[in-house]
């Protein structure tokens, strides 16, 4: 019997922010975050499958070669987008630690998983973004005034 090739594993990682301070509540740091993680990836010859920013933590899914290991995945890129965000002074010096620990990290093991976790992070996406016209919503909170 032949060995199978082993493709690009996909990963599902969280990164919690420092204290759960809501540092990509604006659309403007969101979206640079967004565009650091993007670069990370591709400095690290490593494929993202999508990205949510949320103002407290960010949801990834990234594709890495099978022989990355899962423990050190989360890391590196955690490392790199971080020396992009202060590079661009995203968070000021004086914050310190912008992320919290344990970061988290799981590898899916088959396209059904992958396609459950990115309906949920989209759905969640959305659900923020679709608050974030109302200051005094976030994401999974009611309107604070409801619909006429």
């Amino acid at each position: 019997m032949h060995a199978r090739a082993e493709g690009p594993k996909c990963c599902h990682l969280i990164w919690m922010t420092h204290h759960g301070r809501s540092w990509f509540k604006i659309a403007a740091a969101a979206r640079f975050c967004e565009h650091a993680v993007r670069h990370a990836c591709t400095s690290l010859g490593w494929q993202l499958d999508l990205v949510a920013v949320l103002p407290d933590r960010v949801h990834l899914l990234v594709l890495v070669p099978p022989h990355e290991d899962r423990r050190r995945v989360s890391a590196r890129l955690r490392d790199a987008t971080t020396q992009l965000l202060a590079d661009a002074a995203v968070v000021p010096k004086e914050a310190g630690t912008l992320w919290g620990d344990p970061e988290w990290c799981a590898v899916l093991p088959n396209a059904v998983a992958r396609a459950t976790v990115r309906r949920v992070l989209r759905e969640r996406k959305a659900q923020y973004d679709a608050g974030r016209d109302d200051p005094g919503t976030g994401p999974g909170e009611a309107p604070a005034t409801p619909p006429a």
